[in-house]
């Protein structure tokens, strides 16, 4: 699993705007602590795969967020709209 940091770049800020676009809805699957760890899962719905979906890793520690998605966007290094759904909906992205 690779994780990727979070950052306020214009590549994820249209990450942001196609998740909006697209209505990607993350359901939160469950929320771990560990100290000042938080760990969070989500499943997001494929755009492009109706009625499949990706799984979402957000870990927040040290006040850093990293992420990893299993989409193909995020294992080629791109911010996904699926990630940008999560971080909407923690209220950590927001598009400018």
């Amino acid at each position: 699993m690779v994780f990727e940091a979070v950052t306020s770049s214009d590549q994820w800020q249209r990450a942001c705007v196609r998740a909006i676009a697209r209505q990607v809805n993350p359901i939160s699957m469950n929320e771990a602590h560990d100290g000042a760890i938080t760990t969070r899962h989500y499943v997001c719905g494929s755009v492009s795969h109706p009625g499949t979906g990706h799984h979402v890793v957000i870990v927040e520690h040290a006040g850093d967020t990293e992420t990893y998605c299993d989409c193909e966007g995020s294992q080629h290094g791109r911010a996904c709209q699926h990630v940008a759904a999560c971080l909407i909906n923690l209220g950590k992205l927001a598009p400018r």
